[in-house]
């Protein structure tokens, strides 16, 4: 694997946060960021103000004016390249008067030879205007990302493609048996949540780490051996989720998962998270499976829980 300078962390980043970058240019960029704080703050920061954009705000229709001002500009510039490529085409063939001659009574190019400059310089404003917006925006997210509130899903997908939630742990623990994980989370972590089985997989690691802005909830890593991937479930305590009152979950996952055996798959970026409710927590899972065929996999370690109980 190619190994980046910051450099080159930096002229890839935008391809990353879109998605449009290769498999290569991903391994190689997580990678990178893992041991620099600065590429990694500057590409939470673009992942939150790409999600505030998508979820704070709706596109809205431009307005007539706009509309015609934009299309009469396009109408221009394709006029001019016409016209200046008939110039280019005849060139040869006739003489300087001729060329002034012919385009000499047109009132129009000498106008848009005018306009020209101008209009690229306020093309150049509007770009310039927009990019120091974005600046600020990223500068305010670096400092307070949370001040808004942070989208659950996002956040752990952000964990799983850095590693953060794994080198940053608190606590964590190789489990023998599902019952040895039940009494490590709940003795070591003061928590109790109904812990899930995956098909094909073992609950390799149990990890107490810190989700974000100092809130701290268990992850279950597990392993599947015999195509070496992992699956990383966050366990979230929802009365702690609204007392901490930073953290959003996904709308709609909200309104569909309300029984045991309901589920919720969001795409971002390519990625599937896959969210479900059991009881009093709620879970986010992360994979680089197809969501609907890691949840096909997932089942709780004891059949007999329900949607209303508490407890193992």
């Amino acid at each position: 694997m190619k190994k980046l300078s910051k450099k080159q962390a930096l002229e890839i980043l935008t391809l990353i946060v879109d998605n449009e970058a290769t498999e290569e240019q991903k391994k190689a960029f997580f990678t990178f960021i893992q041991k620099d704080d600065d590429v990694k703050k500057k590409y939470e920061s673009m992942l939150f103000v790409k999600q505030l954009l998508k979820t704070k705000y709706s596109p809205e229709k431009a307005p007539e004016h706009l509309r015609k001002k934009v299309s009469d500009i396009i109408q221009d510039m394709n006029w001019e390249k016409n016209e200046g490529s008939k110039v280019d085409s005849n060139l040869s063939a006739v003489d300087t008067k001729s060329i002034k001659k012919k385009y000499g009574n047109e009132k129009r190019k000498p106008l848009l030879n005018l306009l020209k400059p101008a209009r690229y310089l306020v093309a150049a404003s509007v770009i310039f205007f927009f990019s120091l917006l974005t600046i600020e925006l990223l500068e305010k997210s670096s400092v307070n990302k949370f001040e808004i509130g942070y989208d659950i899903e996002e956040m752990a997908l952000s964990h799983f493609n850095t590693g953060d939630h794994v080198s940053a742990s608190l606590a964590s623990f190789r489990p023998e048996s599902s019952q040895h994980a039940s009494e490590l989370i709940e003795s070591e972590m003061a928590h109790k949540p109904r812990l899930p089985s995956i098909e094909g997989a073992e609950l390799r690691t149990v990890m107490y780490t810190t989700f974000a802005d100092g809130y701290k909830t268990p992850v279950l890593e597990f392993y599947q051996s015999e195509i070496d991937e992992t699956v990383h479930v966050f366990a979230f305590h929802m009365d702690e989720l609204e007392k901490h009152g930073k953290f959003i979950r996904d709308p709609e996952a909200v309104k569909i998962c309300k029984t045991y055996d309901d589920y919720h798959v969001k795409d971002i970026n390519g990625k599937h998270v896959v969210s479900w409710k059991w009881g009093d927590y709620w879970y986010t899972a992360v994979s680089n499976h197809n969501g609907q065929d890691l949840i096909a996999l997932v089942d709780p370690v004891d059949p007999s829980w329900n949607n209303d109980n508490d407890g193992w």
